[in-house]
């Protein structure tokens, strides 16, 4: 499996690059993009990380919340 995507993407330490993903409507990827990772905000807070056995910690934790305001930023840029 590993040859596989090695031969679709190309080898990083050969310095081949990877392909560029150019979509047709790059707004819509986007917009695709950003709607799934809501959908995986949803279900961050639906669950929780810590306490024992699914009782007590937190929702979502700090670094979870600054990677999805990260990539919401990067995205909409």
């Amino acid at each position: 499996m590993a040859t596989a995507a090695v031969a679709e993407a190309g080898d990083p330490e050969l310095g081949e690059e990877p392909p560029v993903i150019e979509p047709a409507d790059p707004a819509g990827y986007a917009k695709d993009v950003l709607d799934r990772a809501a959908e995986a905000a949803a279900l961050l807070t639906a669950a929780s990380t810590g306490g024992l056995l699914g009782i007590g910690g937190e929702a979502v934790t700090e670094d979870e919340r600054s990677f999805r305001d990260h990539l919401a930023i990067a995205l909409a840029g």
